[in-house]
């Protein structure tokens, strides 16, 4: 091959990919304002998702648009990554572009439905009060807000002894009333729960509940720790009139401390840690020198996270699946009916060098572990 052969080939080359090179320029859509967009569009939705749990009808709505909005955006990327046609790609990019506009008017549209549906479903009562899983009275601007509810549980009891009806009565079990809201700015929540169906009236929670960062709550007061859903779950949710032995043997009750939560990825992932004093509710002081320590982590595999609640009160229409584990210590005291503390089960104590085997001065505590997966 001569040499002016060589160049003029290599010139042809060269100038081969050089139209090449600005072709593909040519062709690549401008994707970012529609990427944008789309992403805008995500956020709005999701946001209309935690709305929508509201409102069980919508929330079948907001799952379609969710696919929509994932399915354009797969054929966005794949129109960025495609090399076809000038003309193909402009016809393909205002495709697009009139989905996006149709996706965004359809989210519009939702909001007003969620608007409209989430009014009627709160009935306007006498004195400018509104009923919604409770009586309501809520200042304009939301910063101050109270809520009464309360139940009644019935028990009928039946005993036998032997082949004899020994008693037949019917009692109430619970009576409760309930009172919550928001205080001075709708961050800043409280709750006040009374048991009135004993002997005398005891108090169950007592917190108040903050936001100070987005996404986090922190809570004071005494309320449920947190070990199982199942004791989460409030006794008006339950599907029967019980929980199961299990829960009630392995729960901790109602306590005083602080828990820390955090929810985020989309409503999708709830996490806490917390911190009580380990006695029960109720009691002025803790039992020990110990505190109680506390973790659990909650995800969505399928949905988003919902109230702990027997079955499916709201019909939601799609599945939902949550895995939760949860794990905690706490140093317990020895329980004196066996035989420790200043009096035991006979009403003696035990010698203080079965007391205190670390000769610390103090009686042992029991280390108690527990782990829970739901």
């Amino acid at each position: 091959m001569s040499l002016s052969e060589f160049v003029r080939r290599f010139l042809f080359a060269l100038l081969f990919l050089v139209a090449v090179e600005h072709n593909g320029a040519a062709q690549s859509p401008k994707t970012e304002p529609l990427s944008a967009q789309i992403a805008t569009l995500t956020a709005k939705v999701d946001e209309l998702a935690k709305l929508a749990a509201e409102v069980s009808a919508l929330s079948r709505v907001t799952a379609d648009l969710s696919g929509q909005i994932a399915g354009l955006r797969t054929d966005l990327d794949g129109l960025a990554r495609g090399y076809a046609a000038e003309a193909d790609e402009r016809r393909h990019l205002d495709e697009l572009e009139t989905r996006v506009g149709e996706l965004a008017r359809a989210v519009s549209s939702l909001r007003v439905e969620f608007a409209t549906a989430r009014t009627s479903e709160s009935s306007a009562m006498p004195g400018g009060a509104t009923y919604r899983d409770g009586f309501i009275l809520a200042t304009d601007d939301g910063r101050f807000a109270l809520r009464t509810k309360g139940y009644v549980l019935f028990r009928h009891l039946v005993r036998r002894r032997g082949e004899d009806l020994a008693e037949s009565s019917i009692i109430v079990k619970q009576a409760r009333l309930a009172w919550d809201g928001t205080l001075y700015s709708p961050k800043l929540a409280y709750k006040l729960m009374a048991e009135f169906a004993q002997p005398a009236v005891s108090l169950l929670d007592v917190y108040v509940e903050g936001a100070p960062i987005a996404g986090f709550t922190l809570r004071g007061g005494q309320f449920k720790v947190p070990f199982s859903r199942s004791f989460l779950t409030s006794d008006e949710m339950l599907s029967f009139i019980e929980r199961p032995v299990a829960t009630d043997e392995f729960s901790y009750d109602r306590d005083v401390g602080l828990l820390l939560s955090w929810h985020g990825a989309g409503n999708k992932v709830e996490a806490g840690a917390g911190i009580w004093n380990g006695a029960g509710r109720n009691v002025k002081a803790n039992d020990n020198l110990d505190p109680l320590v506390l973790g659990r982590v909650t995800v969505a595999v399928l949905g988003k996270l919902w109230r702990p609640e027997d079955g499916d009160f709201d019909t939601s229409p799609t599945p939902q699946l949550l895995i939760g584990a949860a794990a905690s210590f706490e140093n317990a005291p020895i329980p004196r009916a066996y035989g420790y503390g200043s009096g035991g089960q006979m009403g003696r104590a035990l010698p203080i060098a079965m007391r205190d085997l670390d000769t610390d001065g103090r009686d042992d505590n029991v280390r108690v572990v527990q782990a829970n997966a739901e």
